[in-house]
């Protein structure tokens, strides 16, 4: 978080938005790419397959939906 308001002082403007992994599955796919191979920042001339298709899948408005246990009930639901 302190690395992000350190970005913001250099916008007039900006907002900090929390969005689950379901939400943008594309960043969660490359986010997975650079933990496992262990790099803080990589260059794509084109993304790989898995996550190609994610932006397919994003362009097209097709998403996942996220269950969640209610914890009142024991039901999971969205």
């Amino acid at each position: 978080m302190k690395h992000t308001q350190e970005l913001g002082r250099h916008f007039r403007k900006f907002r900090v938005q929390h969005d689950y992994r379901e939400g943008n599955k594309v960043a969660d796919a490359l986010a997975r790419i650079g933990w496992d191979i262990g790099q803080d920042l990589m260059y794509f001339d084109n993304p790989p397959s898995d996550v190609a298709a994610l932006v397919t899948y994003n362009a097209m408005g097709i998403f996942s939906p996220r269950f969640v246990r209610d914890h009142t009930t024991n039901m999971v639901g969205d």
